[in-house]
C-alpha cells in the first residue's frame, strides 16, 4: 500500500514538471540593460524596454526560431554592423505561434533589418534602418502586416519592405509616416499586396532611376492621400486594381503609374487640392468615380488624368454631392482630361431673398402658434343681451 502511494506521488509529481515545463519555457523575458551579443527567445513575450539594447559585432541580433513567440517589443535599441564582412540582421523571427505581433518604438539598424519567416503584425513608431533591406517577409509569412507611423528606411541598397511570402495582409503609412529606400515597397512576381493605404511619404531616395512601388506583383486597393514618388521614374511599377487618390494638384506632383488600374476613384479635396493621375502605358479598360468624401465646387479641376484616352475610360460622367460632373478633353489634347463639375450640390447655401422669405414663414407661423394658445388659455366670454 505503501509502495502504491508513493508511486502515484511519483507520477504526480512528473505529470506537474511536464504540465509546468512549457509555461516555464514561454516565460516573458525582458531586457532592461544592455547586451552585448546574440539573444535567443525562449517563447512567450520578449520585451526590450528603453534603457535596454542588444548588440552584435557580427550576425544575427534577436533569434526568434521554432518557438511559441507571441510578441516582440523594441524601445530600446537593436543594433548590428550595416556594411562590410560582419554585417547583420537585427531580428530573425520564425514563431510555431497563429498570432504574433512586432512593436518598435525604439530604433532597429542593420544591413538585413527584419528577416520574417512567420505570419505577423509589424507596428513600427521608432526608426527601422537597414542598409539591403528593412524588412523582408519571406516564405511562411504570408498573410502579415505592417502599420507604420514612424520611419522605415532610409536604405541605400534595396528595399524598406519587401514582398517574398506571396500576399501581404496590408501595408499601412499614417501621416506622421515615411518609407523611403532605393525601392520602398518591392513587391515582385507573383506576390499580393491586399490593401496599401498611405497619408504619409512613400519614395524613392537613390540616385538611380526607381519606381516608389517596385516590380512586377499586384496591390489589390491602393489607397493615397499622402505622397507616393519615384527618383526620375513611375511611382508605381506594380499593377493595381482599385487606385484612390488625393495627390497631384496641391504639391504640384501627380502620381504616376506604369499601367492604368481597373478602377480609378479620384479624391476632390478643395479646388486647388485634388488628385492627379499621370498613366504612361494602356492596356485594357478603366473605370472613373469621385470618391464619397469629396468637396465639389462648380467649376473645372484641370488634368485629373492624362495618358488615356476616351475609349480606355469606360465612364466620363456622373453626379456625386448633388452636382453632375464630366470629363472633358483639354483643349487641343488626346489623353488630358479636366474635370468639369456643375449644379447646386448637396450643400448648397440658399441665396439671401430665400432665406428672408424662410424667415419671415417662421415669424408667422411662430405668430399663429401663439395667439391660439392665448385663445385656448383664455376662452372668449359670451356676450350679455
Amino acid at each position: 500500500m505503501i509502495a502504491h502511494r508513493t508511486l502515484k506521488a511519483k507520477l504526480l509529481a512528473t505529470a506537474t514538471l511536464f504540465s509546468l515545463a512549457p509555461l516555464v519555457a514561454q516565460a516573458d523575458q525582458i531586457v532592461s540593460t544592455a547586451v552585448t551579443g546574440p539573444f535567443a527567445a525562449t517563447g512567450g513575450n520578449l520585451s526590450i524596454t528603453s534603457t535596454g539594447s542588444v548588440t552584435v559585432s557580427s550576425g544575427t541580433a534577436v533569434t526568434v526560431s521554432g518557438v511559441n513567440e507571441t510578441s516582440v517589443t523594441n524601445a530600446g535599441s537593436i543594433t548590428t554592423p550595416t556594411s562590410g564582412p560582419n554585417a547583420g540582421t537585427a531580428l530573425s523571427f520564425n514563431s510555431t505561434a497563429s498570432t504574433a505581433s512586432i512593436s518598435n518604438s525604439g530604433t532597429m539598424s542593420s544591413k538585413g533589418g527584419m528577416q520574417i519567416s512567420s505570419k505577423v503584425t509589424i507596428d513600427n513608431s521608432g526608426t527601422m534602418t537597414g542598409s539591403d533591406r528593412t524588412i523582408t517577409f519571406k516564405t511562411g509569412s504570408a498573410g502579415s502586416s505592417v502599420s507604420n507611423t514612424g520611419a522605415i528606411g532610409p536604405v541605400q541598397n534595396y528595399a524598406a519592405i519587401s514582398n517574398q511570402a506571396g500576399t501581404l495582409a496590408s501595408i499601412t503609412n499614417a501621416a506622421s509616416g515615411t518609407i523611403t529606400a532605393f525601392v520602398p515597397i518591392e513587391n515582385n512576381t507573383g506576390g499580393t499586396i491586399q490593401t496599401l493605404t498611405n497619408y504619409g511619404q512613400i519614395y524613392s531616395t537613390h540616385f538611380a532611376n526607381s519606381a516608389a512601388i517596385g516590380g512586377a506583383g499586384t496591390v489589390t486597393n491602393l489607397t493615397n492621400y499622402g505622397t507616393i514618388a519615384g527618383h526620375n521614374a513611375t511611382a508605381i511599377a506594380n499593377t493595381v486594381v482599385n487606385l484612390t487618390n488625393a495627390q497631384g494638384a496641391a504639391g504640384g506632383n501627380p502620381l504616376s503609374i506604369n499601367v492604368q488600374p481597373t478602377a480609378y476613384t479620384e479624391v476632390v479635396l478643395s479646388p486647388t487640392n485634388y488628385g492627379q493621375l499621370r498613366i504612361v502605358s494602356v492596356n485594357g479598360s478603366m473605370s472613373f468615380a469621385l470618391s464619397a468624401d469629396s468637396v465639389l465646387a462648380a467649376g473645372t479641376y484641370a488634368a485629373v488624368l492624362s495618358g488615356i484616352d476616351a475609349a480606355h475610360i469606360s465612364q466620363l460622367s456622373g453626379t456625386a454631392d448633388g452636382r453632375n460632373w464630366s470629363l472633358v478633353l483639354g483643349s487641343g489634347q488626346s489623353s488630358v482630361w479636366d474635370l468639369t463639375v456643375t449644379g447646386e450640390g448637396s450643400t448648397a447655401v440658399p441665396e439671401p431673398a430665400s432665406m428672408a422669405l424662410l424667415g419671415a414663414g417662421l415669424l408667422g407661423l411662430g405668430l399663429a402658434r401663439r395667439a391660439r394658445a392665448v385663445r385656448q388659455e383664455h376662452p372668449a366670454q359670451p356676450r350679455a343681451n
